[in-house]
Formats: structure tokens, sequence, C-alpha cells
């Protein structure tokens, strides 16, 4: 679909957010989705009404019970690019046109001179993030900033009650690496379906990719370099283990943002070598 030149990958699920009068709109939306008319139109009526008890109820309009079961559970947090991390996770609540929402009440001075950072989670686990730049980077009205500096990921969208909102997108991932010890194999299996809700995410691990006679390094390498996302499953094993060390020190060579996302299950967390140290471990909760 495209929208002011922007063209709207309709093969997998997409994250796309929208930030514009103190609300920050994102919408999960499933392969072949088309129709982003729709949902600016509402957004326009959500920005009139959306403080009122009818327009809430509204924006909150859900598909049938019956149906909620087999849509995936999942959930949205903000944070502001080199600046404090909203920590509350808002719930993605299901509308019966087939996409899911969540709506966040920001305040303009937190995000004009700060990059806002929208991740959306998959239990524990971020499947999919966008970036919306800082409110003070844009120059209003210009295609030249839409086309070259943003790759067209980002755009403008003048509301029709005035004013502009910030668009930004990205496809959820497909692939996502897994790096564990040994010993922590039953947490790494007791995760893989819940990463699978989205139903095309690839969870990828070394029991599942490797064959007899493959060379494993290099093989685990070019699977760590492909994927979207190094989950790095956090221990005292896997702090003792030379594999997974390899492992993520090849993925922090890569120098992606955000690519190596380490979790922990056991309190107090094993202290993370001094080359993990700038990175946010984040608890997970086991369910065996």
């Amino acid at each position: 679909m495209r929208e002011s030149g922007f063209l709207l990958p309709t093969h997998q699920w997409v994250l796309l957010a929208s930030l514009g009068y103190g609300y920050l709109h994102t919408y999960i939306l499933p392969p072949g989705f088309k129709d982003l008319g729709s949902i600016f139109s509402f957004e326009e009526i959500g920005n009139d009404n959306f403080a009122t008890p009818d327009g809430m109820r509204q924006w909150y309009e859900a598909v049938a019970n019956s149906a909620q079961a087999s849509l995936p559970k999942l959930s949205v947090q903000v944070s502001w690019n080199n600046g404090s991390l909203e920590s509350r996770f808002h719930p993605v609540r299901w509308r019966k046109e087939g996409y899911g929402c969540a709506v966040v009440k920001v305040a303009q001075e937190a995000t004009h001179q700060r990059d806002v950072l929208v991740r959306l989670f998959d239990g524990s686990f971020v499947v999919a993030e966008t970036v919306l730049p800082a409110q003070g980077k844009v120059v209003h009205n210009t295609q030249r900033w839409m086309d070259h500096e943003l790759e067209l990921r980002v755009w403008l969208k003048a509301y029709q009650t005035g004013g502009h909102r910030l668009v930004s997108f990205s496809e959820v991932f497909q692939r996502v690496f897994a790096s564990y010890a040994r010993e922590d194999v039953e947490v790494v299996k007791s995760f893989e379906s819940v990463i699978n809700a989205l139903g095309n995410l690839e969870f990828r691990w070394d029991l599942k990719i490797l064959q007899s006679g493959d060379r494993w390094e290099e093989k685990l390498f070019k699977e760590i370099e492909e994927a979207d996302s190094f989950q790095l499953f956090w221990s005292e094993y896997a702090k003792a283990s030379k594999h997974v060390r390899k492992e993520w020190t090849y993925a922090l060579k890569l120098n992606r943002d955000h690519f190596v996302r380490p979790v922990y299950w056991k309190v107090p967390m094993p202290n993370p070598p001094r080359q993990l140290s700038h990175l946010h471990f984040s608890r997970i909760m086991l369910t065996m």
C-alpha cells in the first residue's frame, strides 16, 4: 500500500507507530493488510475524542471473545533514546478489522529532542521495534527529508485537523538466534513456542541448525549474521561457556543497534563481562 510515496510491506507482520497531538498510536498489522487509510481516518477520531469514555471504548473495540484465543498476546513498550525508559507494558488490543493497537500518552517535551523507540514484545522477548526521530530533527513539509534522510521508513502525514504526525514502521523479526549454554537447554525450549506466536518467526538454535559433519563455528556465525535478533540466555553456565562467549563476541562485532538482547532468570543475575555491561539485561519468568 502506498502512502505519501511510501511502500508498506504486505508479506509479513508489521509494527507501525504514529506520533502526534501527544499520543503515540502503535499498530500491529497482519500479513496482507493494505488499508492504512482506514487506520489514519480512525486515528483522527481518536485524537479528537480519545480522552472521553466513548472515545476510549470506540478505540479499544475488540473482536469477539471467542476469537481472542487465536490471536497473539503482545505488548508494547516505549522509551526515549538516550533518556529514561517507560517501564510499563501496554497490551495490544485486537480490533474487529483485523489489526492490533495500543495507545500511549506522551509528553511533547520528552520527544522533542529525543528519538522515540517503540518495541513490540511477545511475552518477555522483543520481536519488533521501530524508531520515531526526535521532533526537533524534523523539517516539516519537506519531501527531501522523507525520501533521502530516512529512506522512507519514516514519513510525515498531515492531520485533517491541522498539524502533522510522524509515522514509522518495521517488519516483525523473521529470524532470532538463541545463544545459550547446554545446561540451560530446557529454558530455551520453554520459550520456543512463545516466540513463535506471530507464525512466521524462526527461532534458531544449534540443536536445530547443526547437522553431522557441519563446521559448527562457521555455520553458527553465518546464522548470527542472518538473524534479526541475537537472544542471549545469560546464566552462570553461559558466563563460563567458551562457545557462548565466541557467539556474543561475534554478534557484538557486527555493530548493530539493539541486536544483542540478553535475558536472565536467576536472581541475583550473574555479573556480565565488561564487553556486555552496556547492554540492558531483561529478566524473564520461567513457566516450565
